[in-house]
């Protein structure tokens, strides 16, 4: 099996928020500007997290979008398109927001998407052997918390259209995406 790999911004960011939720590390700076002083136990009133409750992973900050899936708990995070010698790359990442594993068994080869660009639909290019230019299955568990990265190739529309919209199978769509140029 293939190392699963969590997202370092959003692995950061749940980590942070995990220790900031349990009194470990500090909310912001004090009005001095340093680092506060974390107490060794909670305030009086203040919610904490459990231990065996770890709060959802926060999508990264570079996500364009995020649209739920049919599948309760999973997300899917728009995380770039771009452009380069005429062909559009997508990138997206199948993210866990609950507490259990999720089977993403319903994420087989037929991961089927599309993009529209004013009005015109292009489908996913294949190489000479007609294998298509994708991430290919998600066949793993994905872990509470834990996003899966996934791609695709399109033809590029051309260069003076600057929004798609990217439908992919069991999302909603997305819509008004903006295409990044690459040299």
């Amino acid at each position: 099996m293939m190392p699963r790999t969590i997202g370092f911004h959003s692995a950061l960011i749940g980590m942070m928020i995990s220790l900031t939720a349990c009194n470990l590390l500090p909310a912001g700076p004090t009005p001095q500007g340093t680092p506060s002083q974390t107490p060794s136990k909670p305030q009086p009133g203040a919610q904490t997290t459990p231990p065996s409750q770890s709060p959802p992973a926060a999508p990264s900050p570079a996500v364009m979008q995020t649209q739920p899936l049919r599948k309760a708990g999973l997300v899917l995070d728009i995380l770039e398109c771009s452009r380069k010698d005429g062909v559009l790359t997508v990138k997206v990442a199948f993210r866990n927001t609950t507490q259990k594993a999720i089977n993403p068994t319903f994420l087989n080869n037929d991961l089927t998407s599309y993009v529209v660009a004013n009005g015109r639909k292009y489908f996913v290019l294949a190489d000479s052997e007609g294998t298509l230019l994708t991430g290919g299955p998600v066949i793993e568990p994905i872990e509470p918390g834990a996003s899966v990265g996934w791609w695709a190739k399109f033809p590029a529309p051309p260069a003076e259209i600057k929004l798609m919209s990217y439908f992919a199978l069991n999302a909603n769509p997305f819509e008004d995406l903006a295409i990044t140029d690459r040299k």
